[in-house]
Order: structure tokens, then sequence, then C-alpha cells
């Protein structure tokens, strides 16, 4: 008689691992990158309204919101993208493209997050049908690379939509346009090869012959728009200081040392980047309130 093959059952490691690969929560950067401009942005608020109250309101969701959208958005992203990462060496072993989750399961898992986003933001979200345009301008993302070499603009929606809470509102892009625009080119060379044969269009492919050039020019756009945003809310010199010659430093030193050919450098880079530039410029705004909070 013909010995019959029992599968073994998973465990729940197994079960449950991929699914925690798929949210990407040991990497924070993501959400660090969605959540910094609306830190600046609350800053803006609390130095023109002094609602120190509101200001916590605002912070308190949106750490728990800026996670919850980069899980969601990973995991859209990787169920899009699944044929697509089994093409390219650093995402190859990706749950979705190794088919560690079943499809059906993923988008299940992924309107879950969805809701739960939703869900936190209800509180300072007035009228709520405001987050309507924030989803559809999620679900474009992983199809934006095959239409243009600018992706990350179309998350532009999301990261730069205004909160406001009762009469405050907050506008947490008003900072954060060329900085990702610089750090997306960064972190496309990642996968430039890969991206090429497959046919994908990034900020690396577009200006493949210029990329310093490009990164020096968003580097000067970005200090502009940092330094307008001061002279319009009356910051001081510790802004100016921290806020502007810290970040111009910063970018300028990884336009000139980032290694563009080398994945891991371009990693490094495009972490730190983040990590870094996030707290200089936030604790310059605080440094530079021009009106303590009076409610």
């Amino acid at each position: 008689m013909a010995c019959v093959h029992t599968p073994r059952p998973k465990s729940g490691l197994e079960t449950i691992g991929p699914y925690f690969e798929l949210i990407r929560l040991s990497n924070p950067v993501g959400s660090l990158m969605i959540y910094f401009p609306h830190l600046f942005g609350s800053l803006v608020a609390l130095s023109d309204q002094g609602f120190l109250h509101r200001f916590l309101l605002v912070n308190s969701i949106c750490i728990p919101a800026s996670i919850m959208l980069h899980t969601a958005g990973c995991s859209w992203n990787d169920i899009i993208d699944a044929n697509l990462d089994r093409q390219v060496i650093r995402t190859h072993a990706r749950p979705m493209a190794r088919g560690a989750i079943l499809v059906k399961n993923a988008l299940i898992f992924t309107s879950m997050e969805t809701l739960l986003w939703l869900a936190l933001l209800r509180p300072i979200y007035h009228p709520f049908w405001w987050t309507a345009p924030l989803i559809p301008s999620t679900m474009m993302y992983p199809y934006a690379k095959w239409l243009t070499s600018y992706p990350s603009l179309t998350l532009g929606p999301i990261i730069a939509a205004r909160l406001r809470v009762d009469d405050a509102i907050y506008h947490p892009g008003i900072l954060d346009r060329s900085q990702k625009s610089l750090l997306d080119m960064v972190y496309a060379h990642q996968d430039k090869k890969d991206d090429i044969a497959a046919g994908i269009r990034s900020l690396a492919i577009a200006f493949n012959h210029q990329p310093r050039i490009i990164m020096a020019a968003l580097t000067v756009a970005k200090i502009s728009l940092i330094w307008l945003t001061g002279e319009v809310m009356h910051f001081g010199s510790c802004f100016t200081t921290l806020a502007i010659v810290g970040p111009a430093i910063l970018d300028l030193w990884m336009v000139a040392k980032v290694n563009l050919i080398d994945p891991a450098d371009c990693w490094w880079w495009f972490q730190y980047g983040t990590v870094l530039m996030g707290p200089l410029l936030a604790t310059g705004m605080a440094t530079g309130l021009n009106k303590l909070p009076t409610q």
C-alpha cells in the first residue's frame, strides 16, 4: 500500500510570521516619514495659535495612525508588486513574492489595517469625508511606478493632507515634499538595474546621468522652503541654526558622499537621512515658537 503523505500543520509562528514581515514593523523609517510632516505642521499651528492641548491631541493620534498607514501601505504595495518583487534581488524573499500568504488573506488583512487607520483618524478629521481622497491616493502608489518617474508625488495627498482640529488647521506637508523626493531618489538607486530590466520608472532612472545635480537642486529647494517658513512664522536664530544650517550640512554631505552604485550605502543614507532630519527640523521649530501655549 502506498504511503499517503500528510502535510505537517503549520506552527503559529509560521502562520503569523509572514504577516509581521508584510507590515515591516522592524523598519520604522516609513512610519517616521509619514509622521514627521504632521509633527512639523502641528508645531507651526502651535506657534501660530498656542493651543497645547490641540498639539498633544494631534500627535497622540498621528503617531499610531502613521504606523498603521505605513503597515497598510506596505501590505498593499506587496500585494500589487508580488510579480515585480520576484525579479528584484532585494525584494524577492518578501512574503507575497515567495507565496507565503494567499492574496485573498492579504487583501482581508490590508482592509482591516485600513479600517483601523481610518478609525484612528476619526477624532481629528472634521468633517470625516476629508479622508475620502486618502485611500485612492494610497492605492495608486504601486501603479505610479509604471506610469511616472515621480511615484513619490502620488503620496502627496496623504502626507500633505490637512488635519483640522476644532478651528485649528494643520498643514503637515509644507516643509516636506523636497525632502521626500531627495530621499526617494537615493532609495531608488538600490534597485536601479533591476528596475530598468523590469520597465519600472523612478527618479534614479529619469536622471541617470546627473543624479547629484538634481539632488543638490532638491536640497536648495528644501532649505529655501524651510527658510521661508521661518520668515513667515517669525522663528528666531535657534531655528536658523537647527532647522536650516543643520539640514543643509546633512543633505549636502549626503549628496557628496552617498555611493549611488552601492545598495547598502543608499539604504544607510535613506534610513539615517530620515531619522536625523526629522528631529533637527522639529527641534528647530520648537525652539523658534513665538507664542507660548495659552490654553
